[in-house]
């Protein structure tokens, strides 16, 4: 200080990370990972040499302070001192004996659970994904219900069969996500299918004949799984990889359920729509990949295929691109009669007089016309697509009703389809060429099987009510709040390790993990697991493991954080008691009064 010089404690050739220095007596004691992992280490003032004190190769020196001529430091989870005089290492055992509350199984409420949704075939019910948990909730009389009760397991993504006697959802029981199909009941029987893919898949979609699934994996392949074989079956994988909120690809059922139509990017990064044959298991593209085309979507008369198609995109598709900022992309609608024969359904009109001759009944019942088989007619298709008569837009989300009937979303021109208060569900009748603006302020919906209820998404809120013209804004809204869940924290917390482990496994950008052990990784730090009592600590476990891939970007945090705990009311409860062999013995328990109910 006399001179204010400063002298740095010496580091080898390629550096290291030196921190914590404590100056005791004629040394400096430090953390440093010169040598591999960090550990500590001394510096003598005098003769200008380091010598390091620890030899940990397991787990670091996380933090060191010093106190008596000892060093007290953290290394594995525990504590330890070190004596500046014999060079010894102390463990010390420190015993807390507490109730901690964020390690007791509690219940879980709150909209902030909600995950993906899906609505029953005629709009009974609604199915979600809350909190781990699959939940079904009524529209309007009775009870939530938990049909898993796994605490611990993660349940994601469910769906509602047509027939509306199964749900589908993806399970990661075994360790690694797998197909569960379950009864809707909460003692329904769970058949559980291990399913070919990348692992982390979503979007499952029932066929109309509730026999086959359509479903996706994180390497963006689409596959189709049959509940009756067990088996699954790859139709086709994106050509660009990218985030995970520009993956566009699923598949869509046809009518008969023997089809499925689903986008595929080209190389030049411009989607196509395809139609996949279960029968030939073959692709076949039904546009030309000269525009921008998405949410591809049959008709249930099988006519038509309808999907949104975009000549302006390309500049916006480049999302890494900051000279794309400030463009917006507009999409037009458009459908596809699919066989020769049927005459466009935009043809130009024109009244004619047709006197006053009986009309004829159609000689083919409905159920005649079911039976009528679908199909293609690839020859001459592209001169077959037609742009449907609504403006260009910001639009999103293409679902179709009865035949004819067609729903989508429209959001601002500067809003991300439908995360706007301003997102508008459009209703289009093809019949009559009319298109209706039901009902604003909507984030997502889906559409029951029998086309006659309609679950949407408004500001966090979850309403199912009847398809009309007009739909009042609030109808129909779903007693979330009433769900609760019980949750076991360790068990939970055991499951988000062990599924951040996995998502770095499939998702990391470079399969060899940078050269790390990942497997072994996850056995190293899984051992701080039975010790971990919050949130906080789970995070920061997460955090070690994953800093051993040595990359930027890579970030933890979230999670519950407990404050406080609700109070539990009691019933207050008499009883008789005799007293036999020096111990009490209730001989009669009084009931609650009527009169009180909530006792």
């Amino acid at each position: 200080l006399s001179d204010s010089s400063v002298e740095s404690i010496p580091q080898p050739e390629g550096r290291c990370n030196d921190t914590d220095p404590l100056w005791i007596h004629n040394k400096i004691y430090f953390r440093s990972d010169r040598n591999g992992e960090f550990n500590l280490f001394s510096f003598d003032t005098e003769a200008k040499e380091i010598k390091q004190l620890t030899d940990y190769q397991d787990f670091p020196v996380v933090s060191a302070s010093s106190s008596d001529d000892k060093v007290l430091f953290e290394q594995k989870g525990k504590l330890h001192l070190f004596d500046i005089h014999d060079g010894t290492v102390d463990d010390l055992s420190i015993g807390v004996a507490t109730d901690l509350m964020g390690l007791r199984p509690r219940y879980v409420n709150g909209s902030r659970y909600i995950r993906n949704v899906d609505i029953s075939p005629t709009g009974a019910r609604a199915v979600l994904e809350f909190r781990g948990e699959i939940i079904t909730l009524p529209a309007e009389k009775g009870d939530f219900r938990n049909i898993t009760e796994t605490t611990g397991i993660n349940e994601r993504d469910p769906a509602w069969s047509p027939d509306g006697k199964k749900i589908a959802y993806f399970s990661d029981e075994s360790g690694e996500y797998a197909l569960h199909i379950k009864e809707p009941g909460i003692k329904g029987e769970v058949k559980k299918y291990p399913i070919d893919g990348a692992g982390f898949y979503d979007r499952p979609y029932w066929s109309p004949d509730s026999k086959k699934i359509a479903y996706a994996d994180n390497s963006w392949s689409l596959y189709w799984f049959d509940t009756e074989t067990g088996k699954s079956h790859k139709i086709a994988s994106e050509y660009l990889y990218g985030p995970s909120g520009l993956k566009t690809i699923r598949g869509v059922w046809s009518p008969d359920s023997k089809w499925i139509a689903y986008t595929l990017n080209t190389e030049a990064y411009i989607q196509k729509v395809y139609v996949y044959s279960i029968e030939e298991d073959k692709s076949h593209p039904i546009t030309d990949g000269l525009s921008e085309v998405s949410d591809p979507v049959f008709d249930p008369s099988g006519k038509y295929l309808y999907f949104f198609a975009s000549t302006d995109a390309g500049p916006v598709k480049h999302w890494f691109a900051m000279s794309s900022a400030d463009m917006r992309m507009t999409s037009a609608i458009y459908l596809a009669v699919l066989q020769k024969d049927v005459p466009s359904p935009l043809a130009k009109e024109s009244d004619e007089e047709k006197g006053l001759e009986n009309e004829k009944p159609d000689q083919k019942n409905d159920e005649e016309k079911e039976k009528e088989e679908f199909r293609i007619d690839f020859e001459g298709l592209n001169e077959r697509i037609l742009s449907i008569p609504v403006p260009e837009g910001n639009y999103g989300s293409l679902q179709t009703g009865i035949s004819g009937q067609i729903f989508y979303l429209e959001a601002p021109p500067d809003s991300s389809v439908p995360y706007s208060r301003e997102t508008k569900l459009h209703k289009f009748d093809l019949d009559k060429r009319k298109d209706t603006v039901i009902l604003t302020g909507v984030n997502g919906y889906k559409l029951s099987a029998d086309h006659k209820k309609l679950l949407y998404i408004s500001d966090r809120n979850l309403f199912i009510t009847n398809i009309a013209d007009s739909i009042k804004p609030g109808q129909g809204k779903l007693n979330t709040e009433s769900i609760q869940v019980q949750i076991d924290p360790p068990r939970e917390w055991k499951q988000i390790y062990h599924e951040a482990w996995r998502i770095n496994r499939d998702y990391f950008y470079d399969p060899n993990m940078h050269g790390v052990d990942w497997e072994k990784m996850q056995e190293k730090y899984s051992v701080f697991l039975p010790h971990i009592s919050c949130r906080q600590d789970l995070n920061r476990v997460i955090q070690w493991m994953c800093s051993e891939l040595g990359v930027g970007h890579h970030r933890t945090g979230g999670g519950d954080t407990l404050t406080g705990t609700d109070r539990v009311p009691v019933g207050l409860l008499g009883a008789d008691y005799s007293i036999e062999n020096g111990r009490y013995r209730f001989k009669k328990v009084f009931g609650g009064l009527n009169w009180n109910p909530e006792l």
